[in-house]
């Protein structure tokens, strides 16, 4: 059982590291980039730090864990549905957040109280 739950935190970690490494491409909409106090570079680099704490926190505490990476898809979501050209990012992400609330709820029936 718990194989699975490290290869969910590792992904998540992985595709932190790569926006600090500056290898995953910014998806900032002009319409969230103004809103930002800070440049759209710095902002991803954010990012990348907030998914690899999401992805540590999946290893450590999945039933907690898989509900903060559902909850940062959405904003991804968010943040694609106002790209053009990007829907199809924003779906295989509305996938990616039902597989992470999937795998919150079967983290808390197994997990040990």
């Amino acid at each position: 059982m718990a194989e699975p739950l490290r290869r969910e935190s590792l992904t998540e970690t992985r595709t932190g590291e790569a926006r600090l490494a500056g290898r995953a491409g910014t998806r900032t909409s002009p319409a969230i980039a103004r809103l930002l106090p800070l440049a759209p570079h710095t902002f991803m680099l954010v990012v990348g730090v907030i998914e690899m704490v999401a992805g540590i926190l999946v290893a450590i505490k999945p039933s907690v864990g898989a509900y903060v990476v559902a909850a940062w898809l959405w904003a991804i979501i968010v943040n694609l549905l106002l790209i053009p050209g990007y829907f199809d990012v924003a779906l295989r992400d509305v996938g990616l957040s039902l597989g992470a609330l999937a795998l919150a709820m079967l983290a808390a029936q197994f997990e040990e109280r």
